[in-house]
Parts: structure tokens; C-alpha cells; sequence
């Protein structure tokens, strides 16, 4: 959020309502038992969209700007955001984002 100049008594209390959180996983008819967790935003939260927008932003400008991708109609399609998921034509394009994916991981 500090990246995008969001600060002040919104930033706090989104890092507020952030922290201090649990989860349980369902796996078939069982349930885990509560645990904390410490990273990552709460799934199906209106909220969680607009932060994993904001976070990954930076990754979608890098990959459009390799210049690679898969031409659908007049446009070139390179990055499926919420899969992550990697298009193109020649293995050497898809290695040259795969090498960008990296670098921001990192």
C-alpha cells in the first residue's frame, strides 16, 4: 500500500485487519484445526483482489514489456493474472518471461 502512496489510518487498518488471523483448511469432509497464519490475505475477502492487484502490478508491466505473448485477434495476450499463467509462441519467449517471473520473485 506504501508503494502507492496509500498510508495514514487506511494503511493501518488494513495491516490491522491482516494481522492476528487463523485459518483452517477443509480436505474432503475433515477440517484441520485452527492455526495462525502470517502471510497473504484472507481468501474470498473483497479486499484481497484490490491487494493482490496492487502487489503483482509491477510483475504484469514487466512481462508486457518482454513484448512476448500469443496474438489473439489484434491483440497479444501474455499473462493470465490470477493463475499466473505464462503464453507464447517460441519456447526462447517463453524462457525470456520465465527469466523476468524470477527476477521479481526474487
Amino acid at each position: 500500500l506504501m508503494t502507492y502512496n496509500v498510508n495514514g489510518l487506511f494503511c493501518k487498518s488494513v495491516m490491522e485487519l491482516l494481522s492476528n488471523t487463523h485459518a483452517i483448511v477443509k480436505l474432503n469432509d475433515s477440517f484441520t484445526t485452527s492455526f495462525n497464519t502470517r502471510n497473504g490475505v484472507r481468501q474470498g475477502d473483497n479486499l484481497s483482489l484490490v491487494l493482490f492487484n496492487m502487489y503483482i502490478n509491477d510483475l504484469i508491466t514487466e512481462i508486457k514489456g518482454v513484448g512476448n505473448g500469443l496474438e489473439i485477434g489484434n491483440n497479444k495476450l501474455s499473462i493470465l493474472v490470477y493463475a499466473v499463467v505464462l503464453l507464447a509462441d517460441t519456447v526462447v519467449e517463453l524462457q525470456q518471461m520465465l527469466d523476468v517471473l524470477y527476477q521479481w520473485c526474487c
